[in-house]
């Protein structure tokens, strides 16, 4: 049985982050585990373009700011929401989407 067939999303990238430490090579790393380079780099792949998928439009940066911090955004219709720290990407989200949708009247 592969012991690495059926690893966690955490599990796989913690392998992925321990070779990109470790100072071996791709081949050696997966070799000293008994862990096929191919599973390994389908592994990075895949973690890559679910980085990309959910990275941040350009022209905006991420914030990570403390839990009690709120964020005010006021429309100019004068309404005024508010976002708690952990909800600054909805935020992002929610410009985008308007902006997307004034971009198209």
């Amino acid at each position: 049985m592969d012991k690495y067939l059926n690893l966690s999303r955490a599990e796989k990238h913690a392998l992925l982050d321990a070779q990109r430490t470790s100072g071996q090579t791709v081949r050696a790393f997966c070799a000293d585990r008994g862990l096929k380079e191919s599973r390994f780099y389908t592994w990075r792949t895949r973690r890559r373009k679910m980085s990309t998928e959910t990275s941040v439009t350009p022209g905006f940066i991420a914030l990570s700011p403390a839990s009690s911090v709120c964020l005010p955004l006021t429309l100019p219709g004068g309404l005024t929401l508010q976002f708690a720290a952990d909800q600054f990407s909805l935020a992002a989200k929610l410009l985008l989407e308007m902006d997307r949708h004034h971009a198209q009247l």
